[in-house]
């Protein structure tokens, strides 16, 4: 079932599932050919079966090179652009939320550690490397990296929305 939802995948058909439901996606200017759509039909349940099972390999992980990687186009336009002064907070997803009640600090503190050493992505540093002349990404192991928490209550000041708007932008652009 493996190979049979890998050839879908290399005509440009992928499969999933959703809930109890078997999702079908594809660009709609390819021409999917008539006997793969009978044999998607016909395997149908088995491959029900096979994604409800639990049985995908997962996502390979990568070990972290000390040197770091080479960085996409996107990523170099981005570090030029930072260097300049010139990023715009339109790469950035920002939200607030009001808390009522009582807050766990000390649950919140270790779901923030958690996720930094779950996500790559957030121990990742973008660096110029002198000897090669190039930009290069770096991710910090788990083990290295630091994130400071700072406890403040912002119920009694004044402008509190914008303090804490402070507080996450500096918190956001620390990671």
């Amino acid at each position: 079932m493996k190979n049979f939802i890998e050839d879908l995948a290399n005509q440009g058909i992928e499969v999933s599932l959703k809930s109890d439901y078997l999702s079908l996606h594809y660009d709609y200017d390819i021409q999917i050919k008539e006997e793969t759509i009978f044999l998607i039909r016909e395997k149908k349940q088995e491959m029900l079966k096979y994604l409800s099972s639990g049985k995908l390999s997962s996502i390979p992980v990568s070990e972290i090179i000390s040197g770091g990687y080479p960085v996409t186009p996107s990523q170099y336009r981005m570090w030029v652009l930072s260097q300049l002064g010139e990023v715009s907070s339109g790469y950035n997803i920002s939200f607030t939320s009001a808390i009522i009640g009582s807050l766990y600090t000390e649950i919140l503190r270790f779901s923030f550690i958690t996720l930094v050493e779950r996500y790559k992505i957030l121990r990742t540093n973008f660096i110029y490397d002198t000897q090669t002349e190039t930009v290069k990404q770096v991710v910090v192991s788990p083990e290295e990296f630091t994130l400071d928490f700072v406890e403040e209550d912002y119920r009694t000041r004044r402008n509190s929305v914008n303090i804490g708007w402070i507080v996450l932008k500096k918190f956001i652009t620390t990671l």
